[in-house]
């Protein structure tokens, strides 16, 4: 049986670099067994391996090698176990970080595929809606970019206080008024995620079928003197309405698509 590795074997198995055992080396976290006087060759036991992959499974979950030094050369093993129990809550809190970017990313590609959708869709159409979870703040009737700034920073604020999930849809309430051919701002809200558990308070955009236009800048009078016409034809009262961003555009923002959605129960408009 081979009594000694040497560093370029031992670097092989357990996916490091030499260097990294020559600085491991240096700073007293685990010497080599035998070095060739002759050559300088570094020769490392069989016996070595655990301590080497404990030092390169701390350090990938963050800890420095001073602290792993500590632990290793520490002769209580229930201070190992502490210093594992610690890198432990560190994994799963990192697990919990990267699962939620998972989602994160599942959640803006199907919202960008579902809102490309309405580039095929030219007039009025209605659309479902689930319930929508939102941190909301008032704003003026036409709020200018500053108040845009200002409110979002907030909201904004207040999702990463709370830990709340967001991919950052956002939008406003309005108030409409079909005769007088008038649209508000009311709110403006930031979609946020959470699970039943969540102690924060937050609003909810309600569930139903939403009566919807979309539009761009160059074409956002006319679509919406489209949409309010049309309400006052058939005689609908909205119940609640939002405009809101979509993520067709979300590379290039300089015309962004937009979406008027307005909650009713009326729906004769759709099948005229």
């Amino acid at each position: 049986m081979k009594k000694y590795l040497t560093t370029g074997e031992v670097a092989k198995l357990k996916g490091i670099t030499p260097k990294a055992l020559r600085l491991y080396d240096r700073m007293g976290l685990v010497k080599p067994c035998y070095v060739d006087l002759d050559t300088n060759y570094r020769y490392y036991s069989i016996n070595q391996l655990f301590e080497i992959e404990m030092i390169v499974l701390f350090k990938s979950l963050g800890a420095n090698l001073n602290s792993i030094k500590g632990v290793l050369h520490t002769q209580d093993s229930l201070h190992f176990a502490k210093f594992c129990a610690e890198q432990r809550q560190r994994a799963q809190e990192q697990i919990a970080l990267l699962l939620e970017g998972c989602a994160k990313f599942q959640m803006l590609e199907e919202r960008i595929y579902r809102d490309r959708e309405l580039l095929n869709k030219e007039g009025i159409y209605w659309r479902d809606m689930e319930d929508r979870a939102v941190i909301m703040r008032p704003c003026s009737t036409e709020p200018t970019h500053d108040d845009t700034y200002r409110i979002y920073f907030d909201v904004y604020k207040e999702i990463r206080k709370n830990k709340l999930f967001t991919i950052y849809a956002t939008g406003s309430q309005v108030q409409i008024d079909p005769a007088a051919k008038l649209l508000q701002y009311t709110n403006m809200f930031v979609e946020v995620y959470h699970d039943a558990s969540s102690k924060v308070e937050l609003q909810t955009l309600p569930k139903g079928r939403y009566i919807c236009i979309n539009y761009r800048r160059h074409n956002r009078e006319q679509q919406i003197n489209k949409l309010l016409h049309a309400l006052k034809e058939y005689n609908i009262t909205p119940v609640f309405a939002i405009e809101a961003d979509t993520f067709v555009d979300i590379v290039d923002l300089s015309d962004p698509l937009m979406e008027i959605q307005v909650l009713t129960d009326h729906f004769t408009i759709l099948h005229s």
